[in-house]
């Protein structure tokens, strides 16, 4: 590919959104990388401590459906899918494996911080100027942004402007806006941009939760005893849903419920929760078995302390059954194996959006061309958790970061051949 001139693009946001388009971007543009903190990828290196789950290993058709709303990320996922994805990881040495549940990771030998030093580092390699500890203040119709910076030796000089008084500007031909979004805001992401794009006549949407735990009033003897164990092979649904229920682990929190088996349900919670009505969680706890099965389990002298070894039963769940389950029903056998595949658990709130794996709101996807330029700034993009879509855990969000980082990266470059 050749471009008559090298465009400069400023990349704001050096995650793996704002990190992928750089390397797309670099050998045949000045790319600018700026971050607010010193150095790159702080909420990869947060997402990778529970084990670094980068994609996930699925069929195109099935993969593309975990994405709301249906269609808009069809275009970006295609362009740069799973498959092309762990090439790209490859290439740069970072060997990758499919877990049981289709999950991938990166190899034992690397872990977050290792597979961020190998990304980045390549970035560098390939021409990127990185400019940490610049916070963005502004940004204009006229393509000028202004960072504040917290260490002015870090900034460089342009258009005469003084980078010693603690404000730098500059004026390139594209900006990628990979500016995160609202949760985890240790690591930078706080969704403050908003009032930034505001200015410059862009709507915006409040920031609500996505994957994230649920509140639970627990007893005394849960927190006391269960808190931090997990609830295995559960299946979850929203009472009144005609959803179909969802199967994974749930881990009891001092303060509720969290993992696989909860996440999903969130979008449906919320909105429960947003209309006041009553909102409750029922959990089945045996769902490889159907009722009857159970029942053929029992006589009418089986006793409760023979519940935990005939239904194979561990302590946390028989507390969170024991605790939700009404006393008539939990010591009568075959009121207690109706419960089992139906134990119902008021849900109180949702945590504080920053305890949030990820949020949705922020950026209408209508206010986006189909190269995720913004329809008032064409010279203007966003990508990454900024924009207003949605994903489960299990690799699709990353994903999807870097997905929109090669996307936007070609559509720039398209756009730079047609232009020249």
């Amino acid at each position: 590919m050749s471009i008559q001139q090298r465009k400069k693009v400023a990349i704001i946001g050096a995650g793996p959104s704002g990190m992928m388009a750089a390397w797309f971007l670099a050998p045949h543009c000045d790319v600018l990388l700026f971050d607010r903190n010193s150095r790159p990828g702080k909420k990869f290196l947060v997402a990778g401590k529970g084990g670094l789950n980068l994609t996930h290993d699925e069929n195109p058709s099935d993969f593309i459906q975990k994405y709301h709303p249906s269609g808009f990320l069809d275009p970006v996922i295609a362009e740069f899918d799973n498959t092309a994805f762990r090439k790209w990881l490859l290439d740069l040495g970072i060997k990758t494996f499919t877990g049981s549940s289709g999950k991938v990771f990166p190899e034992k030998e690397f872990n977050a911080s290792d597979c961020l030093k190998a990304i980045f580092s390549n970035i560098i390699g390939r021409g990127v100027t990185f400019y940490p500890n610049h916070t963005l203040l502004s940004v204009s119709p006229e393509r000028e942004i202004v960072f504040s910076i917290d260490k002015p030796g870090h900034a460089a000089v342009e258009s005469g402007h003084n980078p010693h008084k603690g404000h730098v500007t500059y004026k390139p031909d594209y900006i990628i806006l990979a500016l995160g979004g609202a949760s985890w805001q240790i690591t930078g992401s706080d969704g403050s941009w908003t009032r930034i794009v505001e200015n410059i006549g862009v709507n915006t949407l409040p920031f609500k939760h996505s994957n994230c735990g649920i509140n639970i009033s627990w007893n005394d003897n849960i927190k006391l005893h269960h808190s931090g164990k997990p609830l295995k092979n559960v299946t979850s649904t929203v009472a009144g849903s005609k959803r179909p229920k969802v199967l994974g682990e749930a881990l009891i929190t001092e303060t509720g419920l969290q993992g696989t088996a909860i996440y999903p349900l969130i979008p449906e919670i919320r909105q429960c929760l947003d209309t006041g009505m009553k909102c409750e969680l029922i959990i089945d706890f045996k769902p490889r078995n159907n009722e009857e099965s159970l029942l053929r389990k029992i006589n009418e002298n089986t006793k409760p302390s023979e519940y935990k070894e005939i239904f194979h039963l561990d302590g946390p769940q028989l507390s969170v059954i024991k605790a939700f389950v009404s006393k008539s029903d939990y010591l009568n056998p075959r009121s207690f194996c109706r419960n089992l595949k139906h134990v119902l658990i008021p849900i109180d709130s949702l945590p504080p959006i920053d305890e949030c794996i990820s949020v949705v709101g922020g950026i209408p996807i209508q206010e986006l061309n189909s190269d995720l330029s913004f329809r008032k700034h064409s010279f203007l993009y966003a990508i990454g958790e900024m924009v207003n879509w949605d994903a489960p855990t299990g690799g699709y969000l990353l994903q999807a970061c870097f997905s929109m980082g090669a996307f936007v990266a070609h559509s720039i470059l398209q756009k730079s051949i047609l232009l020249r």
